[in-house]
């Protein structure tokens, strides 16, 4: 019994005996069957009907396989080719890959073969189908939420405007009722409504500082301050509030960081205020909080500066810290009747952390208090450009490096910014806090680069270094240290360390080191008399898959040795004419150039390689700016290693490959 399948088809063949058997056939297995007798009329065919696949003859009069494929690919770029031939000459061959063929089936056709090929592209089109109605209602319940998420704040910004309307009238006549002749009991009656309007009046703000954050209207406004001058104020503020419960409140303020910079302080203000109060609110009477604001990283005219609020209150527990920024949430319901609050103050800072490019953490323990703290990129007064939200002294189209690091410092912002930082650049650092944990991942494993800071606990950064030398540990071994006198860059590499990084950390000098170490020569090259064992790499995806290949195309083994070295005679030409394409910034040539790559790559299961030029192909087609030269260099290096794996195959010598797999 033959399953049937909902496939059109369009049969191209000028044979009519073969033609009549194909349609026969396939008609058993598909639900509606074109023909035509050479590639023109199929061309027009094509164009006049909707189909799921073509099977095409090679050589016909008028218009052959070939230039039908050619055609059809400048309509439909993914549509399933089958080519039923009897030749097999290599050059065809190849030039059918360089357009995408989808598989060559050797006449005199096979009944099994083809019926496996239309079952494969039969349950391509399934699945194709549906992922676009995934697709489809995925969009649609995103609009559908969009929609209802934007008439919810719309609702909730009309509201506070409503009643903020009838607030002005109350706080107006309470202001004027105060300056009239009252008794004690009328002005104690007084207080009580005004410091009520004063709490109502910060909810209805809340709310609508909600309704704008969640419906996209939010803009932040930087302006130029001097970060001391107003910092000091912002922190000034809350004295009364500490003096009423004899709270112990101190103010650390940098004095690295810049006497300029440009940022929106009515929103700095506002979640600094939210912090604190909610400081003050749940620290006891004679606690303890502390405001730290301190200089984080220098890029240049840029700053990042970290903003801590740390107090020695109620705390909250590692189940509550995962709702603790939720909208109208507090870590449970006892808080919310014992403290007050509207549960929004903590989410709307958030999201204006976010806003400005930050995130907002907590370091908590439960009967022993919590630390919020953020850190953001402002611009300094001589820079001329707002900042985006992003890290702006790391690059955008920064180098990405390889190799395993690891970093000892007992300072856990230090350690947050490094993590940061190096996944910036494509690694993922090892931490550890302090002298003796770094030893003991020292002898545990091999890294490519280690930083050790020089003060830490337990065992300092010079004695874990003299230690490792001492066990003959080759590893570049980098000092990381606030000390950044005079001479101390020279005395920590008279110590023995092979480079020298000061804080706050510049990302030049770090990048310096990374490049001196994560990117040697070694890694970007590959000189001969190499062999491809020598080049081995990690992924499978960057090397010659024969196994694949053999399995997926159908391919003699004499034609595959003669399709590798015809890619191995076209591709220097190929490359250079790239290379020069690129030089000369020609976005035309470089798509062309790309494409034709990537077809070359697809058909021959060179993933890495299709992956790349798919990159190019795409960001060349709109004339994007990025760093072209690097993704060739990354090329020329993969297609020199799959060249010396194509030669060992070709020269027999397969057991490389096959160890690849296994």
């Amino acid at each position: 019994m033959i399953k049937r399948v909902p496939l059109n088809v369009l049969i191209v063949e000028d044979d009519p005996l073969i033609l009549d058997q194909l349609t026969r056939l396939i008609s058993k297995k598909c639900d509606a069957v074109y023909t035509a007798t050479n590639g023109a009329e199929g061309l027009i065919c094509f164009q006049t009907h909707s189909f799921d696949m073509v099977i095409s003859d090679l050589d016909m009069p008028v218009m052959g396989g070939l230039e039908l494929l050619q055609a059809i690919r400048l309509i439909d770029e993914e549509i399933p080719f089958i080519l039923c031939t009897g030749l097999s000459d290599h050059e065809t061959l190849v030039t059918a890959i360089e357009y995408n063929i989808t598989a060559f089936i050797p006449k005199p056709v096979k009944n099994e073969a083809l019926f496996k090929k239309i079952d494969k592209i039969a349950e391509y089109k399934r699945i194709k189908e549906e992922v676009i109605t995934l697709d489809e209602m995925l969009k649609n319940e995103k609009q559908n939420l969009e929609a209802a998420l934007k008439a919810k704040s719309e609702f909730l910004a009309n509201m506070s405007h409503e009643i903020r309307t009838p607030m002005n009238g109350i706080f107006g006549f309470t202001t004027l009722l105060q300056k009239s002749n009252l008794n004690e009991k009328q002005k104690e009656y007084l207080d009580i409504i005004e410091t009520s309007n004063k709490t109502l009046l910060g909810v209805i703000n809340d709310i609508l500082d909600f309704s704008k954050i969640e419906s996209g209207r939010l803009e932040l406004d930087p302006t130029t301050i001097d970060p001391h001058k107003e910092f000091e104020k912002m922190g000034r503020i809350f004295f009364p509030k500490m003096e009423e419960k004899q709270i112990d409140f101190t103010i650390e303020i940098d004095a690295l960081i810049p006497e300029c910079i440009k940022v929106d302080l009515l929103r700095l203000q506002q979640i600094i205020t939210n912090l604190i109060g909610n400081a003050v609110k749940f620290t006891p009477e004679k606690g303890k909080i502390d405001l730290d604001i301190r200089l984080f990283a220098l890029c240049g005219d840029k700053c990042s500066i970290r903003f801590g609020v740390k107090d020695n209150g109620i705390g909250i527990t590692e189940s509550q810290k995962e709702k603790i920024f939720d909208q109208f949430s507090q870590a449970d319901m006892s808080i919310a009747r014992q403290y007050g609050g509207t549960g929004l103050g903590l989410s709307i800072s958030k999201q204006l952390i976010e806003l400005m490019g930050g995130k907002l953490l907590l370091e908590s323990t439960l009967g022993e208090g919590s630390e919020f703290y953020f850190d953001i990129w402002v611009d300094g007064c001589n820079s001329d450009t707002l900042l985006l939200p992003a890290h702006p002294c790391l690059s955008t189209n920064p180098r990405t490096y390889s190799g395993s690091v690891l970093v000892a410092d007992d300072n856990k912002i230090n350690r947050y910014l490094f993590q940061e930082m190096f996944m910036h650049y494509g690694l993922i650092p090892e931490m550890v806090t302090n002298g003796q944990e770094a030893l003991n991942k020292i002898f545990s494993k091999t890294y490519d680069l280690i930083f050790l800071d020089i003060n830490m606990p337990l065992m300092d950064g010079v004695k874990v270094l003299n230690i490792a030398k001492a066990q003959k540990i080759k590893t570049p071994i980098v000092a990381l240290t606030a000390n950044a006198m005079e001479g101390d860059r020279e005395k920590y590499l008279e110590d023995g360390f092979d480079a020298y990084l000061s804080k706050p950390i510049m990302t030049d000098a770090l990048e310096r080191i990374l490049n001196q170490y994560l990117l040697s020569e070694e890694n970007t090259t590959v000189s001969s008399p190499l062999t491809a064992r020598d080049l081995k790499l990690d992924e499978v995806s960057f090397h010659l898959d024969i196994d694949r290949i053999t399995a997926e195309i159908p391919f003699a083994d004499k034609i595959l040795k003669e399709l590798l070295e015809t890619f191995l005679s076209v591709i220097p030409k190929n490359m250079l004419d790239f290379s020069i394409a690129i030089k000369d910034l020609d976005y035309s040539a470089i798509e062309h150039q790309a494409h034709s790559l990537r077809g070359m790559a697809s058909n021959l299961r060179l993933n890495r390689v299709e992956e790349i030029a798919n990159v190019i192909e795409k960001a060349s087609h709109i004339g994007r700016e990025m760093n072209y030269d690097e993704l060739y260099a990354e090329l020329e290096s993969v297609i020199k290693i799959l060249s010396l794996e194509m030669e060992e195959y070709i020269k027999g010598d397969y057991a490389f490959a096959t160890d690849l797999q296994h």
